[in-house]
Formats: C-alpha cells, sequence, structure tokens
C-alpha cells in the first residue's frame, strides 16, 4: 500500500510541473496525502487549489471534509458555508455540513440543516439517525419519531435501547419498558453493547419510576446478577424522588 502511494505520489508530483496539469495533480497529491493519514495537511493542500478556482466544488467538498477529519470543524463549516452557495441542494451542503456543526456544539442549527435533507431522503438511515441523537441532545420530543424511523429503516438492537432510552426520559415509561423487554429478547451477549445487564437495569428504572415496584425489584435484582456495577446510576436510582 506505501509502495503504490510512493508511486503515485512521484508521479503526480511531476505532473504538478507543468501548468495544465498541476490542479489535477495537486488535487491527487492532495488526497494521497489525506488516505496517509495527514487529514490537516490534505486541508490544506485542497484550499490552495482554491486559491486559483474559488468555485472548484470538487476541491471545496474535500478540503471541506478533510478539515472536519482533522477535527477542525470550524474551517470545515466554512468551507460547507461556501459550498452551500453555490449547491445548495447537494447532501454536502446537507447532512456533512450538520456533521461539522454538531462537532462543533452548534446542534440547533445542525438540526436545522439535515432537516430540510431529511425531506427528500427520508431512507437516509445515517441521516435519521444523526437527527434523532442530536435532537435527543437538546431535549427535543421530536427524537423519538426520529428514531422510530430509523428503526423502520432497519431495526437493530443498539437502536432501539436508545429509542427506549428517549421514551422513558419524555415520561412514555409503558412504552419504553416494551422496547427495552424487546431488547433483551434479541438475545444480547455479555459483552455486547449495550450488554444485558445494561438493558435490565434500565427496564428496572423504567418500571420502579411507573409505580410497578414488584417488577422493577426483581429486574434490578437480575441487572446486579447479570453484572451490573455502575455505583452511580445506582445511587441516582436511589436518590430519585419519582420512585415511591
Amino acid at each position: 500500500e506505501l509502495k503504490r502511494y510512493a508511486e503515485a505520489e512521484k508521479y503526480f508530483s511531476l505532473a504538478a510541473r507543468d501548468v495544465k496539469t498541476r490542479p489535477a495533480a495537486e488535487y491527487q497529491l492532495a488526497r494521497i496525502q489525506y488516505e496517509r493519514g495527514d487529514s490537516e495537511g490534505a486541508a490544506r493542500r485542497f484550499e490552495r487549489l482554491l486559491e486559483a478556482d474559488p468555485e472548484n466544488t470538487l476541491a471545496l467538498r474535500a478540503a471541506a471534509y478533510s478539515w472536519m477529519k482533522a477535527g477542525s470543524y470550524e474551517d470545515a463549516i466554512r468551507l460547507y458555508g461556501r459550498l452551500d452557495l453555490l449547491l445548495p441542494e447537494s447532501p454536502d451542503s446537507r447532512f456533512n455540513y450538520a456533521l461539522a456543526l454538531a462537532e462543533a456544539g452548534r446542534l440547533v442549527e445542525a438540526v436545522d440543516r439535515v432537516l430540510p435533507y431529511l425531506e427528500r431522503k427520508p431512507e437516509d438511515r445515517d441521516a435519521q439517525l444523526f437527527a434523532a441523537r442530536t435532537e435527543r441532545k437538546l431535549a427535543r420530543p421530536e427524537a423519538i419519531d426520529r428514531f422510530k424511523t430509523a428503526l423502520d429503516l432497519k431495526d437493530e438492537a443498539p437502536v432501539r435501547f436508545e429509542y427506549a432510552e428517549v421514551l422513558e426520559s419524555h415520561g412514555f415509561y409503558a412504552r419504553a419498558v416494551e422496547k427495552y423487554e424487546k431488547v433483551l429478547s434479541t438475545g444480547l451477549q455479555a459483552n455486547a453493547s449495550p450488554s444485558p445487564a445494561s438493558v435490565r437495569f434500565a427496564l428496572a428504572r423504567s418500571l420502579l419510576i411507573a409505580g410497578e415496584a414488584e417488577r422493577g425489584v426483581s429486574e434490578l435484582e437480575a441487572a446486579v446478577k447479570d453484572g451490573f456495577a455502575d455505583r452511580d446510576a445506582l445511587s441516582a436510582l436511589a436518590a430519585d424522588e419519582r420512585i415511591t
């Protein structure tokens, strides 16, 4: 692999000496830099291409994505903003732009950015999950329907567990219990994420808050027996004033 990159780098370095082939060669050299793990260096190289051609959408996409992978989210946002002006309906201008905004902590903007994309691409499960998880962080009830949509597209135990947690956080304890029980019915392995012990603890918490003390205590004992040992979570449960 390294040999292949070295050979390609040598070829494109020679091509970059010619004015006619320089832009294409520099683009490929930046790609090689990215593939080698130097996301920041690649981003800077892509941006140099933009100095000569500010509307080069290929370089804009690549530079923005490279900055995001390098953890420079504000730089990514800056470039996705430029790309949005040129290609407002592109996935990069919506979903990737939203990802960068979320990583920068700008959660409301991130949701606002991805929702129009989801109106056109409701089958994009990754985008649905991104919106659901971001809305969950914002404590928005809309996260409930968003998780359901993602599960309808593909049912997975970890996502169903998240769905149950969101239902619980908004006070829908009976529905949360149902979803936690369904997660357990999938036959989770002990080392799975979430673990059976974690799911049983969450189930016990919902049952206890809902006033089903006998079942709640039984599930809590089962969770501890399965290895649940999060003392902070146990202490928080013991101090929860919703449990009578």
